[in-house]
């Protein structure tokens, strides 16, 4: 029998991935993402107000979270 699973309760382990993305400026990023890649400058003129540490910091979260991918341009 498959576990009903809930984000309320606190063994969910859908409750990693909301508290990721319940940052603001992670919660842009992924939608910006999710449409096309983007390279970084890309991303920082799209995300008003977001600074370049904050979306470095907020990328490499991402990225060891399995959430994203960082690809080389050729």
């Amino acid at each position: 029998m498959t576990p009903e699973w809930t984000v309320f309760s606190a063994k969910c382990p859908s409750r990693r991935s909301l508290a990721r993305i319940a940052n603001k400026w992670t919660a842009m990023i992924v939608v910006l993402l999710h449409e096309e890649p983007l390279r970084f400058g890309e991303l920082h003129r799209a995300v008003e107000g977001i600074t370049k540490k904050v979306l470095t910091d907020t990328l490499r979260a991402l990225e060891r979270g399995g959430m994203i991918d960082r690809a080389l341009s050729p």
